[in-house]
């Protein structure tokens, strides 16, 4: 996880090994002296969350690994340039979302591909969450992909899993036998329905309230500014 001020304890602890036909959406960020996930919006661009990015706008600090599930076997591109959302706050966490631009273009096949968005996506499906985060057993960063499953709940549900006041552009998540859950180093990473639906951002979790339970940044709630953003950056020029 990226330094901030959020309360993510975001590898997937007690999940299962993926294979990264998966979750082809899935990268893999190394980011100066920490790491994220993101997920593939088209071949130029991947969708992180704000925290990871906002305090390094540097884009040579960034490489992204995609394509495998071995966490550096992957492809590896260099990212262009970076937008963070102009809202967002380190310490409240709001807004937390953030794109990034790559040098050059991914190339799409069984191993890498997009993830779909929409404007009011199918939240009240079983959802599911993949990462290279730490693992409780350890504490090291995985390298291998791990995934998890998700029950999903709306802001005004997530006092059911004790979150409240939680804030205005987030779902909550949590696996239903409290099983499996995001943790540090997943930050960034998609929430998706149907395998390839992104619904949410993987942002941050209240420890002080359940290990479990996860904040994830709304992508439905989100989807203009995501289309805005994105043809902001993809008309970038790209040089050498």
């Amino acid at each position: 996880m990226a330094s901030t001020q959020s309360n993510m304890s975001g590898n997937i602890v007690l999940g299962a090994h993926s294979k990264i036909t998966q979750f082809p959406h899935s990268a893999f960020l190394a980011i100066h002296i920490y790491t994220c996930g993101a997920s593939i919006l088209n071949q130029a661009l991947l969708m992180t969350a704000a925290h990871c990015v906002y305090d390094n706008t540097d884009p040579k600090k960034y490489i992204a690994f995609v394509g495998h599930s071995i966490r550096q076997k992957g492809s590896q591109y260099a990212v262009l340039n970076l937008t963070v959302h102009e809202n967002f706050h380190s310490e409240h966490i709001w807004n937390d979302i953030a794109l990034l631009r790559l040098k050059k273009d991914l190339k799409f096949g069984r191993n890498v591909a997009r993830v779909i968005l929409l404007p009011d996506p199918p939240y009240d499906e079983k959802a599911f969450v993949a990462g290279w985060g730490v693992t409780e057993i350890d504490g090291f960063i995985s390298d291998s992909l791990k995934h998890t499953s998700q029950k999903v709940y709306k802001p005004k549900a997530c006092v059911l899993i004790g979150l409240k006041n939680v804030p205005r552009g987030t779902i909550c998540g949590e696996h239903k036998d409290k099983k499996g859950h995001p943790e540090q180093g997943d930050s960034g990473s998609a929430l998706v329905v149907r395998g390839y639906i992104q619904i949410g951002i993987v942002s941050y979790n209240r420890p002080d309230v359940s290990k479990t339970n996860v904040v994830y940044t709304d992508t439905g709630y989100f989807y203009e500014w995501i289309k805005e953003n994105s043809r902001k950056l993809y008309c970038i020029k790209r040089t050498g």
